[in-house]
């Protein structure tokens, strides 16, 4: 749950630093969540859970639009349970899954927004958007692969340094 955490501050950070219309357009609080499932996600009633909250705060903190997030996020949470029971788990498969996420994430309030007529339907702009949360989100996908087979590494060394000295 602290990856998550800190992926949701990273998000709000790098967004700073971003101009309107960039390239690169953080979700990396989707990334995150896709990345823990299932391997560091005790239950899946508290994965969804988590799912739910972080919805509410990126709903609050990010996009002021009340529960919108949140009913996207736990729908994005059984994406990611559904796709990890018919999927094994590797890099490739999460990149997979990646792509289904965001252009859900990206889909579903642009057509919403685009429906109640806060916006006007334009492809670019829904392809200019999805293309940019591919650029940044897979770098920070792959970044955590290699961060986390780095540490699950020395882990097993540890592991097993100690039951050889027994």
């Amino acid at each position: 749950m602290i990856l998550v955490l800190l992926s949701f501050f990273i998000d709000g950070i790098i967004s700073n630093f971003l101009k309107e219309g960039s390239l690169f357009l953080p979700l990396l609080t989707i990334v995150s969540l896709i990345f823990i499932y299932p391997k560091r996600v005790t239950s899946l009633k508290r994965y969804i859970i988590y799912c739910g909250i972080l919805g509410f705060l990126y709903d609050i903190t990010y996009t002021q639009t009340l529960f919108l997030n949140v009913m996207l996020f736990i729908l994005l949470g059984y994406l990611v349970t559904i796709w990890d029971k018919y999927f094994p788990t590797n890099l490739f498969n999460k990149g997979v899954c990646l792509l289904l996420c965001l252009l859900l994430y990206r889909f579903l309030p642009y057509t919403f927004l685009c429906m109640i007529g806060n916006h006007s339907f334009s492809w670019q702009q829904l392809w200019t958007s999805i293309y940019g949360s591919l650029i940044l989100n897979y770098g920070y996908l792959i970044l955590l692969a290699l961060i986390f087979k780095v540490i699950d590494n020395i882990r097993q060394k540890r592991h097993h340094t100690i039951y050889s000295l027994r």
